[in-house]
């Protein structure tokens, strides 16, 4: 459920961020690997803006509720009567920020359809051709791609998450050809 919350809010943030510029937005669906929030195509800095406001808010909600288990933590210590609210609630607030910080990191690996890959493209067509700005971004993600099985296996055994995505490799080969994300 607290994976969920978190996974609706950051894509409520991309949706705020299309519709206080004015792009409509369609859709929110979430899924049981994560969730996207469908919307009309606008100008570039709008895309950026819209893609950018999901991790920020994941980023937000991260600090929001780290600071609200400090100020928990710090109250219960002055206030011994409220231990037992304190003892379940510490690790919850805890846990929710742990949560929003794994999302802000995993959305940001540069990737597609990830936001950190929708990102790298985005910004990388502001520093080249559209041609060679998917290639670079497919070339980045064809080396993701690779290390993401390492490094499933790495969070799988150090943290006892398993992730159900996994990135496309002929996708990120296609880009790095010059092909593009369909």
């Amino acid at each position: 459920m607290l994976l969920f919350l978190s996974v609706l809010l950051h894509e409520c943030g991309h949706a705020w961020g299309a519709h206080v510029q004015g792009l409509e937005v369609r859709r929110i669906v979430i899924h049981a690997g994560g969730g996207y929030c469908e919307s009309a195509r606008g100008f570039a800095h709008q895309e950026e803006f819209t893609v950018l406001m999901g991790p920020l808010t994941s980023l937000a909600l991260w600090a929001g509720l780290g600071l609200m288990q400090v100020g928990v933590y710090h109250f219960v210590l002055d206030n011994p009567r409220w231990i037992p609210l304190g003892l379940a609630l510490v690790p919850a607030l805890g846990m929710a920020a742990a949560v929003n910080l794994f999302l802000f990191v995993y959305n940001m690996v540069p990737v597609q359809p990830l936001d950190g890959g929708r990102l790298l493209l985005l910004w990388l067509r502001r520093a080249m051709p559209g041609r060679a700005a998917m290639q670079w971004a497919g070339r980045v993600g064809v080396l993701f791609c690779v290390l993401w099985f390492p490094a499933l296996l790495w969070v799988f055994v150090t943290t006892g998450w398993l992730l159900f995505f996994a990135p496309s490799l002929a996708l990120h080969l296609s880009m790095a050809r010059g092909g593009g994300p369909r």
